[in-house]
């Protein structure tokens, strides 16, 4: 099921993609054959065109951005978290098995209980966290510093966990 549901996902991806490609041909094609002589009204409305592909385009980055969010959080409402504590007690994780081989990790401060950092990531296997003096460790497979969480997280780790939903 889960492939079939990322199949989707791509079909319509690529399909909002050509749409996209043949909405901008169109608005040339239009805008092309209502041209005059002059290469000033020709410049205006090449001009007239781009903004209004901006806009379409602007418009469907924005709707697929508030639908991809919708998804992802009702995935989220449905998911049971599992929790892990840091080695020291300052952190604790914590963990869900979301639709589609996905896994979402929060990382929470033990005293104050706010949400420090969020990873979705793609994992097939059981979740394994380990805790070091400097860091939460959640992917293994990944290379370099991509599967861990630098403990205390940075700015961007805070700003992102708490107000931007594009990861």
């Amino acid at each position: 099921m889960n492939g079939l549901s990322t199949y989707a996902e791509i079909s319509a991806s690529g399909g909002l993609f050509a749409i996209f490609i043949l909405a901008i041909f169109i608005i040339f094609s239009i805008s092309r054959q209502r041209t005059s002589k002059s290469k000033i009204d020709r410049l205006d409305r090449y001009k007239t065109a781009l903004t209004r592909t901006s806009v379409v385009i602007l418009l469907l980055i924005s709707g697929l951005a508030i639908l991809r969010h919708l998804i992802i959080e009702s995935d989220i409402s449905t998911a049971k978290f599992g929790r892990e504590a840091s080695l020291n007690g300052d952190y604790f994780a914590e963990y869900a098995y979301l639709p589609r081989g996905k896994i979402l990790l929060r990382l929470y401060d033990a005293h104050s209980k706010n949400l420090l950092a969020e990873r979705l990531y793609d994992y097939q296997d059981r979740i394994r966290l380990a805790w070091t003096k400097n860091s939460l460790i959640y992917d293994t497979s990944a290379e370099g510093d991509d599967g861990e969480i630098k403990l205390p997280p940075g700015f961007w780790d805070k700003l992102e966990a708490n107000y931007l939903y594009w990861q």
